[in-house]
């Protein structure tokens, strides 16, 4: 999945109310070879203005994350990874099964000059199909770098937030990091596709 947004503009005016200084200077009759210097001043204001980039995935177009899982049976002693076949003997002891995927990974790109920023999931549309739908929540992010941390994914509606480390200079925030997606859940599940959208959305005061 991707989502970036950029927000940037700084400009330079004079101040409204600044006027410009002159001055002159000019020889004389008696000292014709005299140096003349003028000077004026002027006033400035320098408008920095806030910005916020943030980005998952490629630039150009909304990644798409599969994830395949695979069911894990439980039994009494560990759980058993069924092979591909048939009268394969598992003791299983009757619980549902457990599915889990390996993982996805994204770069995932941070920066802004506004202060402390903060991530949030939001969940577009759930995770369905004709035949019913899987809780988003089972999906798991987790991230290369605690100062880049991934927000928890809820079932529906908009997730809690948690605060990108700011930079060591002042307000500014630039951070990179890998996040990983890997669907786990411990739910017994109908088999299918299943397709959904999160939104990510960094924020600044």
């Amino acid at each position: 999945m991707k989502y970036y947004a950029l927000v940037l503009l700084i400009s330079l005016t004079l101040a409204p109310s600044a006027q410009a200084e002159l001055s002159t200077m000019a020889g004389t009759t008696a000292n014709p070879n005299r140096a003349l210097s003028a000077t004026a001043r002027l006033d400035f204001n320098i408008n920095i203005d806030k910005f916020i980039y943030f980005s998952i995935g490629n630039t150009t177009s909304i990644d798409t994350v599969s994830l395949s899982t695979t069911p894990s049976i439980p039994t009494s002693a560990s759980a058993v990874i069924p092979s591909t076949g048939n009268n394969k003997a598992v003791p299983w002891n009757g619980a549902a099964p457990s599915f889990t995927s390996t993982a996805v990974s994204l770069p995932v790109q941070v920066r802004s000059n506004a202060g402390q920023v903060s991530l949030r999931t939001t969940v577009s549309s759930p995770l369905s199909n004709t035949s019913g739908s899987l809780p988003f929540s089972a999906l798991n992010i987790t991230s290369s770098d605690s100062n880049l941390p991934a927000p928890p994914v809820p079932d529906t509606g908009t997730g809690s937030a948690v605060n990108v480390t700011p930079s060591s200079y002042g307000l500014v925030t630039s951070r990179d990091a890998t996040w990983s997606f890997a669907y786990n859940s411990t739910q017994a599940l109908n088999p299918g596709v299943y397709t959904g959208q999160l939104l990510f959305t960094a924020s600044a005061p």
